[in-house]
């Protein structure tokens, strides 16, 4: 040790850290961002479809459910190349169980009528599973969506054709896709015998 020198002043220089070390650090540190963020953008941006997606089936499974207890078809309907999503008894009046002459309200097995309305996240739309598919597209009485906001608004929407579920528990075979605004994609299919919603995994249209 040079003569007159404190080695506590020795230490503190030691301590410290000189600039190619600095910049090593640094350029770890952007290395390892490089390679997490856009796992991490991935993940998030797959969660957002897979939530949007299971709303609808759980909507879909529901609207089996509703048929089977009101014995009654009901009717899904979604906005072709749009976010809405509707859910619509078949018969616009309610009818009651086992005498259709008898006015509402006279039998306490009186069917109360489901109708439900959705929309999907923002960037998010329905379309049909095959693209080259030549969708058929109606228009829906207001008096079906009694009691739903918007009513008038929805009586104007095109919709899809009706995906159907009968008392039974089956349904009418449908498949349909659920698109994100980054053109990743999930299929939704119904089954006829079971009236079951079965979910693809996510993917991206090769053309896009």
């Amino acid at each position: 040790m040079p003569q007159g020198e404190h080695p506590t002043k020795r230490a503190r220089r030691r301590a410290g850290y000189t600039l190619m070390e600095m910049l090593l650090v640094l350029s770890v540190i952007v290395v390892l961002g490089a390679l997490t963020v856009p796992p991490l953008v991935q993940m998030y941006g797959d969660y957002s479809l897979k939530q949007a997606v299971e709303a609808v089936r759980t909507e879909l499974a529901r609207t089996r459910i509703r048929a089977i207890d009101a014995s009654m078809a009901y009717h899904f309907h979604y906005e072709p190349e749009g976010q809405r999503f509707v859910v619509v008894p078949s018969e616009i009046e309610p009818q009651v169980a086992g005498d259709s002459s008898k006015a509402v309200g006279e039998d306490d097995r009186d069917v109360e009528l489901y109708r439900s309305a959705g929309i999907l996240p923002e960037g998010m739309f329905f379309s049909a599973a095959d693209e080259n598919e030549e969708e058929t597209f109606e228009r829906i009485a207001e008096e079906a969506f009694l009691g739903l906001d918007e009513a008038n608004k929805l009586a104007e929407t095109t919709w899809s054709s009706p995906l159907v579920f009968y008392p039974d528990g089956t349904a009418h075979q449908e498949m349909f896709r659920l698109t994100d605004a980054k053109e990743q994609y999930v299929l939704l299919r119904v089954r006829a015998l079971t009236g079951a919603v079965s979910i693809s995994k996510v993917g991206r249209d090769a053309s896009k």
